[in-house]
């Protein structure tokens, strides 16, 4: 069974439209019924201040793992490095960090 997520206006006057589909995501997230969340989730969880990255185990080289908060979720984000052309990289995949990553970085371990 797919939930559906109500991505229209917050009854919150200071909150718009895209901070509701966030609130809405992280909040199917965090009951467990969202595994593969939306790139742009990624794109807004890297501006995070307390967001860490580490590099990721690709054999390219060129990704990094990143795991920011948003809405008092962990996200697991993996994305290329920034370059010249744009600011955040490329996000890849963006879902809910495990127990252990979430410990980790609570923990200042990742």
């Amino acid at each position: 069974m797919t939930e559906q997520l109500d991505f229209g206006q917050s009854k919150d006057s200071t909150c718009g439209p895209r901070s509701a589909a966030i609130a809405a995501l992280a909040a199917a997230a965090r009951r467990g019924r969202v595994h593969g969340l939306p790139l742009e989730i990624g794109a807004a969880a890297l501006d995070d201040p307390l967001a860490v990255s580490r590099p990721d185990r690709h054999p390219d080289g060129d990704r990094r793992d990143t795991i920011a908060v948003i809405n008092g979720v962990a996200l697991f984000i993996v994305h290329t490095y920034p370059d010249d052309d744009d600011r955040l990289g490329r996000v890849i995949r963006v879902r809910k960090a495990t127990t252990h990553e979430r410990k980790a970085y609570e923990n200042g371990d990742y």
